[in-house]
């Protein structure tokens, strides 16, 4: 339906919009524009698919030649002694240069460990030094409290021989002040003393953590400076095989750079064939599609070409039928005739509305069409026992049904008269020019069958009307007159 929108677009079917019929030529145009459009595409994809093909064969074409080039470089390598050497070579020399960066690593970290040991020593030694100093002082500061006592006691005693004195219990306040003092003094020495203990143990444990990790640091130095060593007379090795093998390293260098060119153009190759099949797949989808449009058109065609023949088909017998009515009107044979032929011309016209509906493209314009009334002869009675009751109005068929004749239709039970159709002879006359207008394309001869007609009609009985129908229809029928009434517009 998208591809027969743009077609709608494109091809504008030389039609007013909005009035627009849609017959089986316009179908016919349509379906050779789309004919047209099919071919172009079918071109377009037979030129993709032979690019596509070209393209895939160059690709196979250049993926042989990489693989020849790959497998001669491998032959070369493997067969030329020197070449494996190198290879061999550059693989240890890798492995040691690992090694070496490992070793590397290690003895910085060690290194960093040696480093921090170093200065926690230097650090503990300070405090140690310290706590030596802090003992001195404390020493220096009891000798001179226990001095101080001693001086006391000896004024006390000076003091209290002279009984008289009143400098006693100053004296005395001061002898106790300092032995306060010599108590302080031996506390404050002895917790010196544990302090100075502990930096000379916290000492010690630095000096041998920091000859442990000294000792690492040396180790991994060592280890550092054998796989330099080994590094580099691996190295020079290499050196000695690459000047042997100059000459076949430079034969692989020019495939090497030989297999880069041919690896970019299979990488293109490939590239452009990718973009090619999916350009080729866009141009399958879009044939397949306008595939299925010309079938849907073709079918379209064939559907309108048989509406518009049955239209015309039922418009020939509704004229005839219609005249020879008019010619006797009191004929009921004639008049239920002239209502079937009413029937008959009015479900063939919708049933071209519906084709035409679903055929023409979007941006035309059908007029909407209501459907014809039913006229129902099926009464609901049965006669398989005793004959249609005569209130029905109905005759008994071969399946035992009542049902309505002629001009009748079964409602609420009972056969209805239809009434006689709206027709007139001058309606008929211009129903026949309107229907000229819109026949198909087919010259009407100079002696206008409408001009033959009336004469021979209105001066025969209905009797010979019906007579030479059967000619007349199939005469009709060959120049392709459509005459329609006047309710079917």
């Amino acid at each position: 339906m998208a591809v027969r929108m743009i077609v709608a677009l494109v091809f504008p079917l030389k039609l007013a919009a909005g009035t627009s019929r849609w017959t089986s030529e316009n179908e016919s145009e349509e379906l050779a524009a789309d004919v047209r459009s099919s071919s172009k595409t079918f071109s377009t994809l037979q030129a993709i698919n032979r690019s596509s093909r070209v393209v895939d064969l160059m690709l196979s074409r250049n993926i042989s030649v990489e693989e020849i080039i790959k497998q001669t470089i491998a032959h070369r390598e493997r067969e030329n002694g020197t070449l494996a050497d190198l290879h061999r070579q550059k693989n240890l020399l890798e492995q040691d240069e690992k090694i070496r960066s490992e070793k590397e690593a290690a003895l910085r970290r060690a290194t960093a460990k040696a480093s921090l040991a170093s200065a926690a020593r230097k650090q503990a030694k300070q405090a140690c030094e310290g706590a030596k100093h802090t003992v001195i002082g404390k020493v220096a500061t009891k000798q001179n409290a226990e001095a101080a006592l001693e001086d006391a006691k000896r004024h006390l005693e000076d003091v209290v021989q002279d009984t008289l004195s009143s400098d006693v219990l100053a004296a005395n306040s001061d002898l106790i002040h300092r032995t306060a003092k010599l108590k302080a003094a031996e506390e404050e020495l002895a917790q010196a003393e544990s302090n100075k203990t502990a930096r000379a143990t916290a000492l010690t444990e630095a000096i041998a953590r920091s000859s442990r990790l000294e000792a690492r640091r040396q180790e991994a130095q060592e280890a550092f400076a054998s796989a330099s060593a080994e590094v580099t007379s691996v190295a020079g090795t290499l050196g000695e095989i690459r000047k042997e093998a100059r000459p076949a390293l430079s034969r692989v260098e020019k495939l090497n750079q030989s297999l880069e060119e041919q690896t970019s153009v299979v990488e293109a190759l490939r590239s452009q064939s990718a973009s090619l099949h999916e350009k080729l797949d866009a141009a399958q989808k879009k044939y397949t599609e306008l595939q299925e449009v010309l079938k849907e058109d073709s079918g379209c065609k064939h559907d309108l070409q048989q509406a518009e023949a049955r239209v015309r088909h039922a418009s020939t017998s509704y004229n005839l039928t219609i005249a020879a009515y008019q010619a006797s009107p009191h004929d009921p044979n004639l008049l239920g005739s002239a209502w079937d032929s009413i029937d008959e011309l009015e479900n063939a016209t919708y049933q071209k509305y519906l084709r035409q509906k679903a055929c023409a493209p979007e941006g035309v314009d059908i007029p909407p069409r209501t459907p014809p009334a039913p006229c129902g002869k099926d009464t609901g009675g049965t006669c398989r026992v005793l004959w249609c009751d005569a209130s029905r109005g109905a005759y008994c068929d071969w399946t035992y049904a009542c049902l309505c004749a002629g001009a009748t239709c079964a409602r609420d039970g009972v056969c209805r008269p239809r009434g006689p159709p709206a027709t007139a002879p001058a309606e008929a006359a211009a129903l026949g020019r309107a229907a000229a207008r819109q026949a198909p394309t087919a010259a009407p001869e100079p002696d206008s069958l409408e001009v033959r007609i009336w004469p021979a009609i209105l001066g025969t009985v209905a009797a010979a009307a019906v007579g030479v129908l059967g000619v007349v229809v199939q005469k009709r029928r060959a120049r392709g007159r459509v005459v329609l009434p006047p309710y079917l517009g």
